[in-house]
């Protein structure tokens, strides 16, 4: 009973850094959404993308996206999606860094040793705390500024492993499975904000619960092995239920094409390029698909026309997937990746395109963990770390076979894989009985050294580039705010964006333009077009479609003043109209709203 409030203050004390931090970027640099994905997904829940919030954000899961519409009714103007991000990520910024330093300090019989001076909790625990907290932030500065959900899932994932691992699993069943409850709680919330990102984080999850089983006295005693067991068969099972959920939600038949429309898409313009009419002319012609609608995909403006639909969809994506794939053999391709991965993990310099510092940091804890078991005579032990290495290079050649990293990818697997290592590099040292020779205390100052320096030497450039993106992004978003505040402004018109001259906006969270309506306003392809929520919004207009909207009195055209629409004009003449186009405003230099008019013979 004495334990629990010292406890808590302990907590309490270890999260105001977390919440400093927290304060210093908000104020220093705002919060951004960092791509236009997250913008839409905002709008759709908000209610400013069709004047309703709606649950059907097409990207998180629906039972997520509910409650999150709800508070958007009950409270409108209030970034609750931002609010979700932010809090989800220094939440698990916290329960990471905490827990990690909480492993340092756990009292066990071994701990009793004079000479063990570094797991002094006194001396361990903020020490510990400190340098993770250092490190990491330092490494997701600019993701803490500029936040994406891909990378939020990352950070929940982590956070999850780390509360996995710290789990008292020494009671029964019953007790063992409480324990487990939060690290599951994060996990199922992770699965509903992206799937497809907390599945890929999944395995190294499960490494850190067999790192834990790996520890434990008797495996095979007492139903331990059976309490690991349960706790897997619960997270399959949540993740059921709540995609059987979802899959209610978009069960109607509408959903259910563009759904399948959506992986298409996500085929074509995620994994491929869309092929040009040039070269695929029996392709296009064997698809019923005109030169003029094979341009409609590489400009990502399909969704002016309504021919284009799932099954085209599909066959377009289908033809690029496989396009060219006799030309090289699989394993000539798969030779080409490993080296681009040996020159990825290997480079520690600041060469554009390369994962340094990420390398570097996993480099060193890597390292770390092999010195700490070899010295300690734990050569057996290696297999943890050879089993984690084997799994993350699995895991990287198959992203970059299917040519598919970006940065909130690539960082957020490098996150997952140093906070395990970190779990395991404080999980090897708390359990050594050589804490007290000169080689494991060299090894301990050493990695506490090269990570401190690490940390240092990161975060001064991270905050150089995130000033720099701030700057860059209030450029950027100048003339897109005059945009929208205009649009807005002019509720009896819609507005038709060209898709690509949308793509470079990047909405502050906590800002008065992210309430401005945009129920007026719909770019002509991107993820959303065709879908059941924009069909509604188009025909609150008396818009059927946006090829024969974009021919009527009340709506207008807008692209980038330096973006060719000469397209449009072939389009509509594929399909037997002759229209002109008139220039009826600039907004901010760089956006020109034109009106689409059909030549009467």
């Amino acid at each position: 009973m004495k334990e629990g409030p010292k406890f808590s203050l302990k907590r309490i004390a270890a999260l105001i850094p977390v919440i400093i931090l927290m304060i210093v970027v908000g104020l220093s640099y705002d919060y951004y959404f960092d791509l236009n994905d997250d913008v839409l997904m905002k709008d759709i829940l908000s209610g400013t993308y069709s004047s309703e919030p709606l649950a059907h954000n097409m990207q998180m899961l629906w039972p997520l996206c509910a409650p999150v519409t709800l508070l958007y009714r009950m409270v409108p103007h209030v970034s609750w999606y931002g609010i979700m991000l932010v809090g989800f990520q220094y939440a698990s910024l916290y329960v990471i860094i905490d827990g990690i330093s909480k492993i340092c300090s756990e009292k066990t019989n071994e701990l009793s040793d004079p000479k063990k001076w570094f797991f002094k909790p006194q001396f361990a625990r903020p020490v510990v705390y400190f340098i993770s907290m250092l490190v990491i932030a330092s490494l997701m500065f600019t993701h803490l500024i500029y936040v994406q959900y891909t990378v939020t899932v990352a950070m929940m994932s982590g956070a999850a492993a780390v509360r996995f691992f710290n789990a008292d699993t020494s009671g029964s069943l019953k007790e063992s499975l409480k324990a487990f409850c939060p690290g599951i709680v994060i996990i199922v919330l992770a699965f509903n904000l992206r799937t497809e990102m907390m599945l890929l984080m999944l395995p190294f999850v499960g490494a850190v619960l067999v790192y834990k089983l790996s520890f434990e006295e008797k495996i095979f005693k007492n139903g331990m092995l059976k309490k690991y067991i349960y706790a897997l068969l619960l997270i399959l099972l949540f993740m059921f239920i709540f995609w059987y959920i979802d899959s209610m939600a978009y069960g109607t038949p509408g959903w259910r094409a563009f759904r399948n429309m959506f992986d298409s898409r996500t085929i074509l313009y995620d994994y491929s390029v869309p092929p040009p009419y040039e070269g695929n002319e029996s392709f296009y012609d064997m698809a019923g698909l005109t030169p003029e609608e094979a341009v409609l995909f590489e400009n990502y403006n399909y969704g002016i026309d309504p021919r284009i639909d799932d099954r085209m969809m599909r066959a377009v994506a289908t033809h690029a997937k496989y396009s060219g794939k006799n030309d090289r053999s699989f394993s000539d391709k798969l030779k080409d990746k490993i080296r681009i991965y040996i020159y990825e993990i290997t480079h520690l310099n600041d060469t554009p395109g390369t994962d340094h510092p990420w390398n570097m940091v996993a480099l060193i804890l890597y390292v770390s963990c092999a010195l700490v078991m070899i010295f300690g005579k734990d050569i057996f032990g290696l297999w943890r770390i050879v089993a984690l290495f084997a799994g993350r290079s699995a895991i990287w050649l198959y992203m970059l076979m299917g040519e598919r990293t970006p940065d909130r990818i690539t960082h957020s697997l490098y996150f997952m894989e140093i906070t395990v290592l970190m779990i395991l590099f404080m999980a090897l040292l708390q359990r050594s009985d050589l804490t007290g020779d000169k080689r494991i205390k060299t090894v301990i100052m050493a990695a506490t050294a090269a990570l401190l320096c690490a940390g240092i030497c990161i975060i001064i450039p991270g905050r150089k580039e995130a000033s720099y993106q701030a700057a860059y992004r209030e450029q950027v978003n100048a003339p897109y705010i005059e945009l929208y505040e205009y649009m807005a402004g002019d509720t009896e018109k819609m507005f038709l964006i060209d898709t690509y001259s949308s793509v470079s906006y990047s909405e502050k969270m906590f800002d008065d333009i992210a309430f401005v309506s945009k129920a007026n306003s719909n770019v002509l392809g991107g993820w959303a077009a065709t879908s059941p929520i924009e069909k509604d919004k188009l025909a609150a207009y008396g818009i059927e479609d946006m090829g024969s909207g974009l021919l009527s009195d009340n709506v207008l055209f807008c692209k980038k003043t330096d973006s060719d629409a000469g397209w449009m004009k072939d389009y509509y003449s594929s399909i037997g109209i002759d229209v002109t186009m008139e220039k009826e405003k600039t907004i901010a230099d760089t956006f020109e709203l034109i009106r689409v008019k059909k030549v009467e013979n």
